[in-house]
């Protein structure tokens, strides 16, 4: 084989395979040579160089004590001590008084009962006091007068005397708003506003009320169907 070309046309010539592949428009080798420009120079100056700060979030506050059921337990309250010294004791409220032994204690110098009962405490009475004698027979414990306070509420024990009332009306051995009414059922002339209380027919079944003027007197027996004998 020939290692030399015979021929003499110039475009049968071999060409440099080097020169082929710088000039070659179809190399992608030559192509990125080409397109590509110089990658810019990266910024080394540390302290220019932007920072990033991470964000804090805040964090819950757990409570560092749990109540147990022990915990959550009160104790029930107790009743306030009655006070016995009067230097002790709070300002009255009106119904609730203060405790004492002589007038002596009190800003109204008066030391009274404070209802019309063997059980009843001395108080100082908001205004003053009355007298009323009092039989131990009549379950008090002496015998002799006893000092009871005036305008006293509605409720308290008045045995069959008004003047303990504020109201002026007591009703039934109770304090009242009002004197019971003519025609209404009473069991003493006290508690009517006509002040007599009596039977409304001659009848074993009668029923007492208030009379409308006045009333008088008839001698029963309990032969006759009544249930005691005596003056009605």
């Amino acid at each position: 084989i020939p290692t030399q070309f015979t021929t003499e046309n110039p475009s049968l010539r071999p060409t440099n395979p080097k020169t082929i592949a710088n000039t070659s428009t179809d190399s992608p080798t030559a192509n990125s040579q080409l397109a590509t420009p110089a990658p810019n120079k990266p910024f080394d100056n540390p302290t220019l160089r932007p920072t990033f700060q991470k964000p804090t979030i805040a964090k819950p506050i757990l409570p560092t004590f749990f109540p147990t059921a022990s915990d959550l337990l009160t104790e029930a309250p107790t009743s306030p001590k009655v006070p016995t010294n009067i230097d002790d004791q709070s300002p009255s409220d009106g119904n609730s008084l203060l405790i004492c032994s002589t007038d002596n204690d009190c800003a109204s110098n008066s030391c009274g009962y404070d209802s019309f009962s063997p059980d009843a405490s001395r108080v100082c009475c908001e205004s003053n006091y009355f007298s009323i004698y009092i039989l131990s027979s009549d379950v008090w414990s002496t015998t002799g007068s006893k000092p009871f306070c005036r305008d006293r509420p509605v409720g308290t024990l008045c045995g069959v005397t008004d003047e303990i009332c504020a109201s002026s009306a007591c009703v039934d051995g109770l304090c009242a708003d009002f004197k019971t009414s003519v025609g209404n059922l009473c069991a003493i002339d006290n508690d009517c506003v006509s002040d007599k209380c009596g039977y409304d027919a001659f009848s074993t079944d009668a029923s007492r009320v208030c009379c409308k003027k006045n009333h008088f007197s008839i001698y029963t027996f309990s032969s006759d169907g009544w249930l005691t004998t005596g003056s009605k």
